[in-house]
């Protein structure tokens, strides 16, 4: 029996791994690539690829699945991007900012990637945010849904093909509104970035559609966590 069941979040980071090398495709020369690469396309070489995802801690089988996607489409592409062969350099990017954004400085910093994709946790890519504009350098997210990172701090240097967490919870919040439910309902989320972010999208789409309702934090016992999975 598999330990990790293949659920709708599995298949996101699976597909969303994979979506993203028809981008890098796509982006042509703009990704850079070394080994004499011709800056005006055409000119082969390498392009060197980042793959930051989790390999240790709580979403080890998110990474997994990504990257799984990610060589899938290589596999099926001949590890290319059109004429420039890829190199993949993997790094952990556990499950908190605290491991995942100096993950992301090594591959820019120290194995001079061209390009970052990957990223788990909404608090990881908004934690390497500014580190993205300041580099220069292309990062596509194939899982984490924190809404600025493509919204109010959205940067020429960050794509997705990933979703934003209020795509998850905005139609709950219309419908509850319209079908009466304004009043009485309890939201339960996660005490991190994509929790609270999926709680004020479903308050904000249920004021529009009637008038709103009220979602109050409610902690469980235990230590808190500081992980943020999305």
């Amino acid at each position: 029996m598999d330990p990790y069941p293949l659920t709708r979040r599995r298949l996101l980071g699976l597909f969303g791994a994979a979506a993203s090398v028809p981008i890098l495709s796509a982006c042509g020369s703009s990704v850079g690539g070394s080994d004499g690469g011709d800056a005006a396309g055409g000119g082969g070489g390498t392009v060197k690829v980042g793959l930051v995802v989790p390999q240790s801690g709580v979403y080890a089988a998110l990474g997994t699945d990504m990257q799984r996607g990610w060589q899938l489409w290589l596999d099926q592409n001949g590890g290319t991007f059109g004429d420039r062969s890829v190199e993949t350099v993997l790094a952990d990017e556990g499950e908190s900012p605290q491991t995942g954004v100096p993950a992301v400085q090594k591959v820019l910093q120290q194995d001079g990637v061209d390009v970052v994709v990957g990223i788990v946790s909404s608090a990881v890519a908004l934690g390497v945010r500014d580190l993205m504009h300041e580099s220069k350098k292309l990062l596509i997210v194939t899982n984490a849904g924190a809404e600025d990172i493509t919204g109010a701090g959205r940067t020429p240097y960050i794509w997705r093909t990933s979703f934003t967490n209020g795509q998850i919870s905005a139609a709950m919040g219309t419908h509850l509104a319209e079908s009466g439910f304004g009043e009485g309902v309890y939201a339960i989320a996660p005490d991190y970035a994509a929790g609270t972010e999926v709680i004020s999208t479903s308050r904000r789409r249920s004021r529009r559609a009637a008038g709103g309702w009220s979602a109050r934090p409610r902690r469980r016992s235990g230590p808190r966590r500081t992980s943020s999975r999305s």
